[in-house]
């Protein structure tokens, strides 16, 4: 079956159902004063047996097939003295492909790694500019990718052996907004949008530490926000759209051009990632 989950403000985490839109179940999380505490991240491991959910300062895994309050908790410090856990709101966790690993990011400005089978993390990055927006897995496991509000910058980092950053990708990112980033399922390619309606495209096999982008295209007249490459077909889907805020008549000048507004989501062909210089004449939007 497909479903998704989702999470709010005041409320549970919910399992939706893909095709129905109906609600499958409820998974609750308590706080000390036993109230509801809504979760900032979700992830399946890739078994789909596991919920993973962000708090602060805190991880709590439930079980897919047990609705409820039924979970564990995983501290993500040991205590308010520890300056080597990763402190702060769980903003974003992602799994290895073979689920051997997870990474977590944070607001606090750090990117960790987690063995499900050991307590606390293994290895914590630092070197972000910002709260921590996204952290990807690379197909092979091999490296971390990690991008941040207000941070011009992805960062990648090695993984597997020395756990040192390698290479730092360039975009424009000077908004709190999540810009979201992918790497397709070949492992060459990395892709991200700006916030200024573009669309960068690195390559991962001959990448220097400051890479430039093989591939900048003007896809969007607002921010891109959301960059995802299809599994196993040569589809590219993109979202882009930000909140704007309407100022009052008297703060308005006759000379101002308006903000665009352009809330999409596109969906591109993309026979070769970066042979798509024609990119923008090859899509259909929603």
């Amino acid at each position: 079956t497909s479903v998704f989950l989702s999470t709010s403000r005041d409320h549970p985490i919910h399992m939706w159902d893909a095709f129905s839109g109906t609600l499958r179940a409820t998974y609750r999380a308590y706080n000390h004063a036993d109230e509801i505490s809504a979760a900032y991240s979700l992830a399946f491991n890739p078994q789909g047996d596991k919920i993973y959910a962000g708090f602060y300062n805190m991880i709590h895994v439930f079980d897919t097939h047990r609705a409820g309050r039924d979970y564990s908790s995983h501290p993500t410090v040991r205590n308010k003295a520890d300056r080597s856990g990763q402190r702060g709101i769980i903003s974003c966790l992602c799994f290895a492909p073979d689920g051997s690993v997870y990474v977590a990011g944070s607001y606090a400005k750090t990117v960790a790694v987690y063995d499900g089978r050991k307590s606390g993390a293994s290895h914590v990055f630092h070197g972000h500019a910002g709260g921590v927006t996204q952290v990807l897995v690379s197909p092979d496991a091999r490296y971390v990718f990690s991008g941040a509000r207000k941070d011009d910058h992805i960062l990648c980092w090695d993984l597997r052996t020395s756990r040192e950053l390698l290479a730092r990708f360039r975009r424009t990112v000077d908004t709190n907004q999540r810009i979201g980033l992918d790497v397709d399922p070949s492992g060459r390619w990395l892709l991200t949008g700006t916030q200024h309606g573009h669309l960068l495209v690195y390559d991962l096999w001959n990448a220097p530490p400051e890479p430039h982008a093989v591939l900048e295209v003007a896809i969007s007249a607002d921010a891109v926000n959301g960059v995802c490459v299809h599994p196993y077909r040569a589809l590219l889907a993109t979202t882009s759209g930000q909140r704007k805020f309407a100022l009052p008549d008297h703060l308005i000048d006759s000379d101002d051009v308006p903000d665009a507004r352009e809330n999409v989501l596109a969906l591109w062909a993309v026979p070769a990632p970066v042979a798509a210089a024609q990119l923008p004449a090859n899509h259909s939007s929603m």
